[in-house]
């Protein structure tokens, strides 16, 4: 069961009182450049002394610990106090806020941003101090989306005290290709796991992870749908939904997931649709596989070829033959026996599939002995199915709707195939998959 997660508005990037004197040691300032790893980051200073145990107060606020910024000026000089963030990565901007005092009037503290090559004021404004006993709060927005370097200098003389600081990031935002998720029709009583793969905008999705796998989502009819709740990482991924028609009737169904990024201000609402059909027309062969060689079925003529090879071991029965048929549904086979490979087209059983309302479909039966070799022709004029590590790859299929089924007969994905050389993720096991007409038996490792 997913639960609903609240949101917040914004991510704090860093945040510190310097009051800790594990992390900042009294230390009182020189022309020298100090590392100070505090637990948001490390800390650059130059020209700064560090009171973590002493405080100052202004207009009757005491605050305990603080930066004091020994002298000014615009550039790395031997005159300049500086303190600079670790680099941080924004979303959609974000926010520095500072907390400061002088106690004299006509200090001025700037932020800065390094733009590769020099520290620039960028849009930031100066601030000015205008009163000798204030705590004053500045709060710079950052604009844009990326890793950016910042810092704090002071633009006139010393001394200037800063008390506290906090960096934050706006949240990502949820964006989906689809806001409506199709699922082909199910069959009544029958699950499926459609997949949808969510983006938060702003942000490199270079590794897409797995949020949820295998999560039920219980539909409900349309105009009366409820929401459930999960939450997306923030750099993206993809949700499996199982889709649970067991207890549905015949009809036309919707229902609508509630989707968080990590610490988002919004939320983004997928819905979910599908038809649920009646079982009666769902009676047809899945697989056939005849002693380890896989039946090629037609399902426009409901024929089934099986390709047995050179290499087969005679006799052949029916009781060599593993059939795999749609849900609720039964298959008989008549008897037989393949005597010798100069037999085989002579063979001519049949297999008939019949649903639980008594509805059948007959298959013929034939045999070929050529089994897996291909002409240059066949491999330009026909697609293939082809296993690779954790995924099947469709080639030459571009256009066509694939079924994916696991060798007990369960579907595990209808696929929309949309290119040429078309990859399906699949954890490893093996598969039946169903495309233009023809089956292929694969195995994934």
């Amino acid at each position: 069961m997913l639960v609903a997660v609240l949101s917040q508005a914004a991510t704090v990037l860093y945040s510190d009182d310097f009051s800790d004197p594990t992390v900042w040691p009294e230390y009182s300032g020189s022309a020298s450049i100090k590392e100070v790893e505090t637990p948001s980051g490390k800390l650059l200073t130059y020209y700064v002394a560090f009171y973590p145990t002493q405080y100052k107060t202004y207009d009757g606020v005491m605050k305990t610990g603080y930066l004091d910024f020994r002298n000014g000026g615009s550039s790395v000089t031997q005159t300049t106090s500086y303190v600079q963030y670790p680099d941080m990565k924004f979303v959609n901007g974000g926010t520095v806020s500072v907390v400061y005092g002088a106690g004299s009037t006509n200090k001025k503290l700037q932020l800065q941003e390094w733009n590769g090559t020099a520290w620039v004021d960028g849009d930031y404004e100066t601030v000015t101090t205008v009163k000798s006993s204030k705590w004053y709060t500045q709060n710079w927005t950052i604009a844009g989306t990326g890793t950016k370097r910042l810092r704090l200098v002071i633009l006139s003389s010393g001394h200037l005290y800063i008390a506290s600081t906090e960096v934050t990031t706006n949240s990502a935002v949820i964006s989906s290709s689809e806001d409506t998720i199709n699922v082909n029709s199910l069959r009544k009583g029958a699950v499926v796991d459609p997949v949808i793969t969510l983006a938060p905008e702003h942000l490199d999705l270079t590794a897409i992870s797995v949020a949820t796998e295998s999560d039920y989502l219980t539909l409900s009819y349309d105009g009366d749908s409820y929401s459930k709740s999960v939450v997306m990482p923030s750099e993206g991924g993809s949700l499996y939904v199982r889709v649970d028609a067991s207890a549905l009737e015949v009809g036309n169904y919707i229902d609508s997931l509630k989707l968080y990024a990590v610490g988002a201000s919004v939320t983004k609402t997928v819905f979910v649709k599908t038809n649920v059909v009646d079982k009666s027309s769902e009676a047809y062969v899945l697989a056939i596989d005849i002693d380890g060689y896989i039946g090629n079925i037609n399902t426009s003529d409901e024929s089934i070829v099986i390709e047995v090879g050179d290499d087969a071991v005679f006799p052949l029965t029916d009781s060599d033959i593993s059939v795999s048929v749609s849900d609720y549904a039964s298959y008989d086979i008549t008897e037989f026996t393949i005597p010798s490979p100069t037999e085989l087209e002579a063979t001519s059983p049949v297999l008939t599939v019949t649903a639980e309302d008594g509805t059948s479909k007959v298959y013929s039966l034939s045999f070929r002995s050529n089994a897996g070799i291909a002409t240059d022709v066949d491999e330009a004029e026909e697609g293939f199915v082809s296993a690779t590590s954790s995924a099947i790859v469709f080639h030459s299929f571009n256009g066509a709707v694939a079924e994916v089924f696991s060798l007990s007969g369960g579907k595990v994905v209808t696929e929309n195939i949309k290119s040429d050389n078309h990859v399906l993720p699949l954890s490893s096991g093996v598969y039946v998959v169903l495309v233009s007409g023809r089956t292929f038996k694969l195995v994934v490792r």
